[in-house]
């Protein structure tokens, strides 16, 4: 992590300006020596370094003053932050022993030997392979410019009579510019009858097959390998060809996998930095005894206190990554596929250098309170939550000088060799500890270096918490870290510190993925209004006996819908490209329609079979009118899960409706009232309409399944519904919302595009079907829409659909009513009616408001208190009489986050304090507010009209 851009720059803006003001005009002439020395070499090579415009990679100038690179996509740096000292390392040991390429090498290969111990040890003979520059050949291959600063002085050891550079990226040899010294370089090439050759751009089997040709051309069968840094295909070179595992006639055949990346283009020291040791023999086997010893420690520890990760490490043996003793006598790892090094100096040091500056500069995890999603509304959650809102939005942009002692919530991501962890759970007070480490290789080693007995004694001691996820890359993350915190209280998540401690693309994806859902999930959450009204609507179907699906269906409707396609029609814009395909092939499929598509295809002449819709409000009613046609709406069934509006059931023919797993009215009635834990529910509802049609049909059987214009992306930011929806102009077509100002800047695999632009929460919903769509393996999901790639389905384009047969949809209607759906459901209110009481709740808000009433003059008061609260919330849900837990979790969930976030939203704790207690009486009003509403106004129904705001503000 000492290559993040953040550790190698200063935090304060104005004196990285000042560092940059004084070093820019230097680093400018030298890029003008550099151009002109490099024209009298190459003038169209000159001109074109002159004309590259940077893509992935730009200079910049670090806090010690030296000019480093950075790759702009991973905040990585191309060194250390002084590269002049990392140069001059590898250029000494480079002198002292270079390897030695011999293309005619006859050798067997060096095995790998199963022991501990130095490199040599474990690759015995590698050593041989190596000798001083001055020896042997005068042709040199070089991999990797970067800065360039090692070219010169590698030219100066001595005379070369050919010379080989390979530089994979146009951006770094233009980068060069700026800090080589290529007037050196040209002055060398002409005094010296040196030939360089130079290779840019090239493809990774390209430049293979360049090497082959070069070796061909200069008639050497040796020459010296000299590798910068890491790169997949250079790491592959250099390790084949130490251990003899390489052989020189075939390198354009070697692969590397993917995950070798993660540290591509990132200066390293070649393995002869790592040859020899100051340790005696004797010595390396005490070491070995030293270790093997903590290792048994350790795990008699967890055999006692986690005895998962106890058996999951017992009997494992280090697939890739093996420790290994540096010369220092220090323990490394060296991944054995390629020959790479975790640290490139003193794991200590290296992990004791990041901590500390990590422990002034510490990252706090801060849900963002500025942004909403909502639609406007007079519920009582919206107008706390704003003035919530408000406070945080205020508060003024501050970083922490130094990691607390008391730590109530951890999060590392990676642990290498587990030194920092010893620093945090040994150094600091830390409640609650989550450590996901993918690489099982890097956490058994762990096992050797880290004393987790006394970290997990510590643990059992003070009655901390730790969870340790051991080789998930993070593609369960969210969700995982979700029901961790859960059992804590997710508000904790708004004083999380985390801790990043090495590299990791999946990882570092992961974890961006899982910030933005708990940030999409803050917004999307069951707060109080929507829970009450969730209950109420739910009653109102079930008094009307309206149809719900059942869990047991019976092998008649499997049959059937097993052979009947369904499409499921979103209003994004590639509907428009699709709607003759939609005509032609009505007859042959059920047709789903999703929101406000239902305007379009009125207008297309389609009408579907069923309308989709998943938003509870009144506002939905609003929406549907705008086909003004209620007859041909009447003539079409809803299909929507429970909590819909009564008065969008009353819009439509029949009302087919499926409990939404999770929400208030599924929890509270297959918690208490016998019969209905027999209805089936959906989990992926959510959160466009689009995810909850697809749940539902999938949940109802459905083997085949086309979507159309759910794009989920746009080619066209302007372009982001059918042209034919009430997004758009009646009569001129133009758009009457800039939709772009909901955020379109992410980017997203195409469909049928190389890439399109989406927004987070499109994303979320993107991901949340691919969720959907991996627990069906037996059925087919072609995705006909031109935007987002969906994964699990099947690109397919609607020209390329083949369907023939007509299908009875009255009686395919008919089957699902009698053995699919339950209508007799009116007494299931009535006893629902006779199982909750008001008073109960009235009485648990009275119980949680005084809990209110608690000292709050500390952090640690303030933290007694959000504990308080949210172990109350937990424990109401206990009590079958009252709906306090089903109507406030989410409410308590939201409003504790914010309260978290006032209270620790600086260092002065003083004023945090203050802070805290101005948030604590908008929650203390909330409560009241709620408990006032549902004695006034429990079962009435959602009032919320939206002449849609942001249509009305288009038109003004």
């Amino acid at each position: 992590m000492l290559r993040n851009i953040d550790f190698q720059i200063s935090g304060d803006d104005e004196i990285q300006q000042k560092i940059e003001a004084t070093v820019t005009p230097v680093i400018k002439r030298k890029f003008q020596i550099n151009l002109n020395a490099l024209a009298q070499y190459s003038p169209e090579l000159a001109e074109k370094l002159h004309r590259h415009p940077p893509a992935q990679y730009s200079p910049f100038i670090t806090r010690k003053k030296h000019l480093n690179i950075v790759n702009v996509t991973k905040g990585r740096a191309l060194y250390d932050i002084s590269p002049t000292i990392q140069v001059n390392q590898q250029l000494a040991d480079f002198q002292h022993r270079g390897l030695l390429v011999d293309t005619k090498n006859q050798f067997a290969e060096i095995e790998r030997r199963d022991v501990f111990g130095t490199i040599e040890n474990i690759y015995p003979g590698i050593k041989t392979q190596y000798c001083g520059v001055n020896e042997q050949s005068d042709c040199l291959v070089i991999l990797g410019c970067g800065l360039g600063l090692h070219i010169d002085r590698l030219l100066q050891m001595k005379a070369w009579r050919r010379v080989l550079l390979i530089e994979p990226e146009w951006d770094l040899l233009a980068d060069s510019l700026y800090s080589a010294n290529w007037l050196r370089v040209v002055n060398y090439l002409q005094n010296q009858d040196c030939k360089l050759t130079l290779i840019t751009g090239e493809t990774d089997q390209q430049m293979l097959q360049s090497l082959q040709q070069w070796q061909e051309e200069t008639d050497q069968s040796k020459f010296f390998l000299f590798k910068h840094y890491n790169y997949a295909p250079f790491n592959a070179l250099e390790f084949g060809f130490a251990t003899r595992s390489l052989s020189f006639s075939n390198i354009d055949k070697i692969r590397w996998p993917n995950e070798d990346e993660d540290r591509g283009f990132e200066c390293c020291f070649e393995l002869n930095r790592y040859l020899g040791c100051d340790k005696s023999e004797q010595e390396i086997d005490q070491l070995s005894e030293e270790l093997n010893s903590r290792r048994e420690r350790n795990l008699l520890a967890f055999a006692e206190r986690m005895p998962d990760i106890y058996s999951q490490c017992l009997t494992y043996q280090q697939q890739r990554w093996i420790p290994f003793v540096m010369p220092s006598g220090e323990v490394n790892l060296l991944d054995t596929d390629y020959g790479v090094c975790l640290f490139n100096n003193s794991p200590k040091d290296e992990s004791q250098l990041y901590f500390d500056y990590y422990s002034s500069n510490p990252k706090l995890e801060t849900l963002d309170a500025r942004k909403s999603l909502r639609k406007p509304s007079p519920y009582i959650h919206y107008k706390r939550s704003d003035e919530l809102k408000e406070l945080v939005s205020a508060l003024p942009q501050e970083s922490r000088t130094q990691l607390p002692k008391r730590l109530p919530s951890f999060i590392m991501y990676g642990c290498g060799a587990g030194y920092q962890i010893e620093s945090i759970m040994l150094g600091h007070d830390v409640d609650y500890f989550i450590l996901y480490e993918p690489n099982i290789d890097y956490f058994t080693a762990s096992l050797m270096l880290t004393d987790w007995s006394a970290i997990l004694e510590k643990v059992e001691d003070n009655e901390q918490n730790i969870y340790l996820n051991i080789g998930d890359d993070g593609s369960n993350m969210f969700n995982d870290l979700h029901t961790r915190l859960q059992q804590q209280g997710i508000n904790i998540l708004s004083y999380t510190f985390f801790y990043v401690s090495y590299f990791h693309r999946v990882m570092d994806e992961a974890i961006r993925s899982t910030r933005e859902q708990f940030r999409v999930l803050m917004n999307i959450g069951e707060y109080f209004d929507h829970a009450m009204f969730n209950i109420s609507h739910t009653n109102e179907a079930f008094k009307r006996n309206c149809y719900h699906l059942k869990k047991h269906k019976g092998t008649k409707v499997a049959t059937a819908l097993s052979n009947t396609p369904v499409f499921i029609v979103g209003n994004g814009p590639s509907l428009d490209d699709n709607i003759e395909h939609l005509k032609q092939h009505q007859d042959h499929a059920i047709i789903i329609s999703c929101g406000t598509c239902l305007k379009t295809l009125y207008k297309l002449g389609i009408k579907p079979d069923f309308h989709a819709e998943v938003e509870q409000t009144r506002a939905t009613v609003e929406w549907i009118e705008q086909v003004n046609d209620p007859e041909w709406v009447k003539g079409i069934d809803l299909l929507s899960v429970n909590g819909v509006h009564p008065d969008v059931v009353s819009m439509f023919n029949q009302a087919f409706i499926c409990f939404k797993r999770g929400e208030a009215a599924t929890l509270m009635y297959q918690d208490t009232i016998q019969g209905t834990n027999d209805l089936e529910d959906i989990l992926y509802s959510y959160p466009t309409v689009s995810n909850s049609a697809l749940a539902y049909a999938l949940k109802l059987g459905f083997k085949q399944i086309f979507m159309f214009g759910i794009d989920l992306g746009f080619k066209d930011p302007s372009q982001h519904h059918s042209k034919h929806s009430a997004y758009f102009h009646e009569k001129s077509g133009k758009e009457l919302y800039n939709y772009a100002k909901h955020g379109t800047g992410i980017r997203a695999k195409g469909n049928f595009q190389e890439w399109v632009s989406t927004k987070y929460e499109f994303r979320f919903a993107r991901e949340v079907m691919e969720e959907t769509i991996a627990e069906y393996a037996d059925v087919d999901v072609f995705n006909c829409s031109d935007g987002a790639h969906i994964g699990g389905t099947q690109a397919l384009l609607s020209e390329n659909i083949i369907l023939s047969e007509s299908i009875d949809k009255i009686a395919l209607k008919t089957l699902l009513k009698q053995h699919a759906y339950t209508s007799e459901t009116n007494t299931w209110y009535q006893l629902f009616s006779e199982q909750y009481q008001q008073q109960e709740f009235v009485d648990n808000c009275e119980h949680f408001l005084g809990t209110l009433d608690a000292p709050t003059e500390s952090w640690q008061d303030i933290l007694n208190l959000l504990n308080t609260q949210f172990r109350f919330v937990q424990q109401s849900s206990a009590n079958k009489h009252s709906l306090f837990f089903a109507l406030m979790r989410g409410s308590a969930s939201f409003c504790l986050t914010y309260l978290t976030r006032l209270a620790f939203s600086s260092e002065d704790e003083e004023l945090c304090i203050e802070r805290f207690k101005e948030g604590k009486e908008i929650w203390r009003k909330y409560i009241e507010d709620a408990r006032d509403y549902y004695v006034e106004s429990f079962d009435s129904w959602d009032v919320t009209t939206q002449k849609a705001t942001w249509e009305r503000q288009a038109k003004g």
